[in-house]
């Protein structure tokens, strides 16, 4: 028999995210292959776009695998970094017009919103937000 005072917890139900938080997860691990992609594509070199696919993907690798704590700080965290994507995702469209990475720079925005989305207006389950 196991001793309850070791497990305080047990008589808890284990703590569970909103399905559409769990898509955002997979979403915001989409975003980090995109990164990962733009960073093996031409122009290559090391420069500001290589530095920022780079520390982007990997804050957004590191706040996807944050999120289930449900700590607010990760939701804010990750819209900050949206919106600044999203600010350059425009700002590239505009300059470039390779038809195919037009299309990357829609998909991706059309990603970045329904996160967003789905980061704050999910309905929260008891014991994932604090």
């Amino acid at each position: 028999m196991v001793d309850s005072r070791l497990h305080p917890n047990q008589d808890r139900p284990p703590r569970t995210m909103p399905t559409g938080l769990v898509v955002a997860r997979v979403l915001l691990f989409i975003l980090v292959a995109e990164h990962a992609f733009a960073l093996f594509t031409p122009p290559y070199g090391i420069g500001v776009p290589q530095a920022f696919h780079l520390s982007f993907g990997i804050l957004y690798a590191w706040l996807a695998v944050k999120l289930p704590d449900g700590r607010p700080w990760v939701r804010v965290l990750v819209t900050v970094l949206l919106a600044v994507q999203f600010v350059g995702r425009i700002v590239v469209f505009t300059v470039i017009d390779d038809p195919w990475i037009r299309l990357l720079l829609i998909i991706g925005a059309a990603l970045t919103i329904t996160v967003v989305y789905l980061l704050w207006f999910c309905r929260p389950v008891r014991g994932v937000f604090r």
